[in-house]
């Protein structure tokens, strides 16, 4: 599989004490593979949230082959920061998860409504 990927749009989710945090959002650039944003099929997403123990890495720590192995399904591909320990609490953590999840459900359709997501339909990795 070609390891190369579509550059993400990047949108700001959240701000909290200053810092913004941020989500990469990956969909297919082929028109021909892709979904008519009037059409009634709704595009699946795979929301990621990168490893690292909740003490390292970032949105950008995302396979390509996952993108790929994504988007040749047409499926939306989303990768988000959150804070991370030990400068934050776990609970800041699921705080920050719990808005990036109320973004994706309210925010995204309003940036991005060409990406025509099925808000029922997700894949967490």
């Amino acid at each position: 599989m070609d390891q190369s990927v579509p550059s993400p749009h990047t949108f700001s989710y959240r701000n909290v004490d200053g810092l913004e945090l941020f989500a990469d959002v990956y969909c297919n650039p082929d028109e021909e593979n892709s979904r008519d944003a009037g059409s009634d099929t709704q595009r699946p997403v795979m929301l990621f949230f990168h490893g690292g123990g909740l003490v390292e890495f970032t949105r950008k720590h995302i396979s390509p082959y996952l993108i790929q192995a994504c988007l040749a399904r047409d499926w939306a591909v989303i990768s988000v920061d959150y804070r991370l320990l030990p400068q934050v609490n776990g609970l800041d953590i699921l705080d920050d998860i719990l808005a990036a999840w109320n973004w994706l459900h309210q925010g995204l359709p309003v940036v991005m409504p060409s990406l025509n997501i099925d808000v029922a339909t997700w894949h967490i990795s």
